[in-house]
């Protein structure tokens, strides 16, 4: 069977696969957390049945968070538009 590559170039996960960068970026982030250098987190997630969420938790005021979450957006529709 062929391998599915995805357009980031990595294999594209099956259905509830770990997906071992998503795994790594959040431990980096957690660590991150528990030394109290991370204060605050918005977070849009994408569940594998494709239905998506949204958090914000802790300290996240300020129009740098803002600005953040704009380039978060900006990626995503470029990724989007990229996959059409």
């Amino acid at each position: 069977m062929a391998q599915v590559i995805g357009l980031n170039g990595k294999p594209a996960l099956q259905a509830k696969e770990p997906s071992q960068y998503l795994v790594e970026f959040l431990e980096e982030h957690l660590d991150r957390a528990r030394s109290g250098e991370l204060q605050g987190l918005a977070v849009a997630t994408h569940y594998h049945d494709g239905s998506a969420g949204w958090s914000v938790v802790g300290r996240v005021g300020g129009l740098g968070m803002i600005g953040a979450i704009e380039l978060c957006k900006a990626e995503l529709f470029d990724i989007n538009r990229a996959s059409e």
